[in-house]
């Protein structure tokens, strides 16, 4: 285990805290380092809904419906919980990716503007800039 709070593991490990004190210092160092896993739950007259990390789900007929990049829907709050947090991992690995690809479009047009070849400049400036729109648009989401 690595970028855990050893400390708080091994004292409850030693029995020198109890487990009530234990939750209750992991569940603040999970909140400091944004690791939190707090599910919050409202109701009004439409209908019942849990919120996680900016996505909410209304419960109809026992199944929890949200909407991440697609409609997705989900049995359980801890699984409506692994999709939200699976969705936004892979949503920072394409904002990393189109970044890259924008950087590599950007080296490949220095390259090419040393070597006095204005026609692959154009083209892959055109494509770096390309590339930024949809590592902004990948950000929104």
């Amino acid at each position: 285990m690595t970028n855990y709070p050893q400390d708080i593991i091994t004292a409850y490990a030693e029995r020198k805290i109890g487990r009530s004190q234990f939750k209750n210092l992991f569940a603040k160092w999970q909140k400091e380092n944004g690791r939190d896993y707090t599910c919050k739950g409202t109701a009004d007259k439409s209908g019942i809904y849990l919120t996680y990390r900016g996505v909410t789900a209304m419960i109809k007929n026992g199944i929890l419906n949200f909407k991440t990049n697609q409609d997705d829907t989900a049995n359980t709050p801890f699984e409506f919980r692994r999709k939200v947090d699976f969705y936004r991992e892979e949503r920072g690995k394409g904002i990393l990716r189109a970044i890259a690809t924008m950087n590599r479009y950007i080296d490949m047009a220095g390259e090419a503007l040393r070597n006095n070849d204005e026609n692959s400049y154009q083209i892959n400036t055109e494509k770096s800039k390309q590339w930024a729109d949809i590592a902004i648009e990948r950000g929104r989401i």
